[in-house]
């Protein structure tokens, strides 16, 4: 189930089901996982943001925790200056954790290499290369689970 949510975290974090019932410790500890596909880890934060605000009275006392799991030094410089002037930005936790990630860009390319610091450490997933097999009306994606059928609306022929 692990590997399952993980490989479709991007897609099942927009669903509804997601947004009601993930508590903040399931969400953490998916957050935790190497295995965690997404193309950005922008994708990731935005996904964290949108479960944060589907219940923000009860969930804001969480963002400190499922945000620390959120790889920030990930993100590019602009970006995390982007994140500063948003208002989770203005949260004290949060600016930290981006404050970290930017500082973490102002090491040398060697000491950066030196450090076991998980927070930097890229998704062991982002690296995978995804084989697509299309014809005029499927596409069939290859993943851990062998061939997977998508059917999409083959656009009109234009004359």
């Amino acid at each position: 189930v692990d590997s399952a949510l993980s490989e479709n975290f991007l897609e099942l974090s927009t669903s509804d089901e997601f947004l009601e019932s993930t508590t903040a410790d399931q969400l953490a500890k998916l957050l935790q996982t190497n295995s965690l596909v997404s193309p950005s880890e922008l994708q990731v934060y935005e996904a964290v943001v949108r479960w944060l605000m589907y219940d923000q009275q009860t969930r804001m006392p969480h963002a400190a925790d499922v945000l620390s799991h959120v790889r920030f030094a990930l993100l590019d410089q602009n970006t995390l200056h982007g994140l500063l002037q948003t208002d989770l930005g203005l949260e004290e936790t949060c600016r930290h954790l981006i404050l970290e990630a930017m500082a973490y860009h102002s090491f040398s390319p060697e000491i950066k290499r030196g450090m076991d610091w998980p927070r930097s450490k890229p998704r062991s997933s982002s690296e995978k290369k995804v084989s697509l097999a299309f014809t005029s009306s499927k596409a069939w994606a290859f993943t851990a689970g062998g061939w997977e059928v998508k059917t999409f609306a083959a656009p009109p022929l234009v004359r």
